[in-house]
């Protein structure tokens, strides 16, 4: 692990996450005002990342209902369920806009941080590198990017190890 590496290894939490409109220079919140997360990185080069709205809708615990409705899209897709089964998918889909996770390697040079995205919540993430400029000041790490007409700013604030509150 390089020294530019090292300075990121830790938990850290989620203090903003807001998209800057590059025409109008409006940040966005992308999760609400309060969003809620962390993101980890490991001594073994690991990263880990979880961003939520909170006070989300909660959906079921049904399983067994979950899965047969999951069965169900893949087969037919959203034409044939009934309203029963449109207003049980609902809290799914309402709950998947309102979140982020991912995991993978990680590297980092004098000026960028780069996640090697392995896993994660959506499917399109999986095998790409998210590539993140950064910036250290006391114990807050900003992550900014540049995307889609817009900068993703990030903004985390480093946990003590000793902290039980988090």
């Amino acid at each position: 692990m390089n020294d530019h590496q090292t300075q990121f290894v830790g938990t850290w939490r989620l203090l903003d996450y807001s998209v800057v409109n590059l025409e109008t220079g409006i940040a966005s919140p992308v999760l609400g005002a309060h969003a809620q997360g962390h993101i980890m990185y490991t001594p073994e080069g690991w990263v880990s990342a979880t961003l939520m709205t909170p006070n989300r809708a909660p959906n079921s615990t049904d399983r067994v209902a979950r899965y047969a409705l999951k069965e169900k899209l893949q087969v037919s897709g959203m034409n044939d369920l009934t309203e029963d089964e449109r207003q049980f998918a609902l809290p799914f889909l309402l709950a998947a806009f309102g979140y982020i996770a991912y995991c993978g390697k990680f590297d980092a040079d004098a000026t960028h941080v780069h996640h090697f995205i392995s896993e994660a919540f959506f499917p399109a993430y999986v095998g790409t590198t998210a590539t993140r400029a950064y910036s250290f000041e006391d114990d807050r790490l900003l992550l900014t990017a540049e995307a889609f007409g817009g900068r993703d700013q990030v903004l985390w604030q480093r946990i003590p190890p000793q902290d039980p509150s988090s």
